[in-house]
C-alpha cells in the first residue's frame, strides 16, 4: 500500500479508478464547500490536478469551463471520463483520449 497524499490543506484525496498501466485518477474533497477537483496520479509525474495535466498534454478546454469529477479510466490509460461545470453551473459530461498514456507513467 502506498500514500498518494493530496492536492493540498486539509481536504481530502480520494482515489476512484486505476488503469492496468498504473495512472490513478480520483479528485480532492472540499468537505466545507463540497466541491472537488480532479487529479491525475502516475510515477512519472506524482499527483497532479487533471485540469492542467491535460491541457499540458494538449486537450482543448473551452474558457469558464472546470472539470468538477472523474469518474473512470480505461484499462490501458488512454481514456477518461468525469464531469465538468460552467460559470452557470451548466454540467455536462466530459471524455479525454490520450493516444500516448504511456507519456504519462
Amino acid at each position: 500500500m502506498k500514500s498518494l497524499g493530496t492536492l493540498g490543506g486539509t481536504d481530502q484525496s480520494v482515489a476512484v479508478g486505476v488503469s492496468d498501466t498504473g495512472i490513478v485518477i480520483g479528485a480532492r474533497i472540499n468537505s466545507y464547500t463540497w466541491t472537488s477537483q480532479p487529479f491525475i496520479c502516475t510515477s512519472q509525474i506524482g499527483l497532479r490536478r487533471l485540469q492542467a495535466t491535460l491541457v499540458h498534454f494538449g486537450a482543448v478546454i473551452p474558457s469558464g469551463l472546470t472539470l468538477t469529477n472523474v469518474l473512470a479510466i480505461s484499462a490501458d490509460g488512454t481514456t477518461i471520463v468525469g464531469l465538468w461545470q460552467d460559470a452557470s453551473f451548466n454540467q455536462g459530461p466530459w471524455i479525454a483520449h490520450l493516444p500516448k498514456a504511456s507519456v504519462l507513467t
